[in-house]
């Protein structure tokens, strides 16, 4: 894991994953790899919790982020990789690049916007 990341405080973990939310929400520019980097903040936020460094309130505000970025991928639709259901979820509107990459590489199809 990413010493570096680890690092952060959990509030700032918490603020990457946000602005994370709202690149998506506005359409996702990036390329899938990108995409990758942003999604492994949330695996740290996991792994934090499974060591219990989350406060509740911190949790609680997880909980509301977790289930807006829930919103923004397909509903039926999981990559075959990833352990949790954020690392195989696919958004349902980005950009050229990263709806190309996920239509020639797993036969799904991303509106772009």
């Amino acid at each position: 894991m990413n010493i570096s990341l680890m690092k952060i405080s959990d509030y700032d973990l918490l603020e990457y994953w946000e602005e994370f939310m709202d690149e998506c929400s506005d359409c996702y520019s990036w390329d899938y790899s990108e995409y990758c980097n942003e999604i492994y903040k949330r695996d740290i936020i996991q792994s934090k919790i499974d060591n219990g460094e989350f406060t509740d309130t911190l949790l609680e505000k997880l909980t509301l982020l977790d289930q807006r970025f829930k919103k923004l991928l397909q509903e039926n639709v999981t990559l075959p990789k990833g352990k949790y259901w954020w690392n195989m979820g696919v958004l349902k509107l980005a950009g050229e690049s990263y709806c190309y990459y996920m239509l020639s590489t797993y036969g799904i199809v991303v509106s772009e916007c």
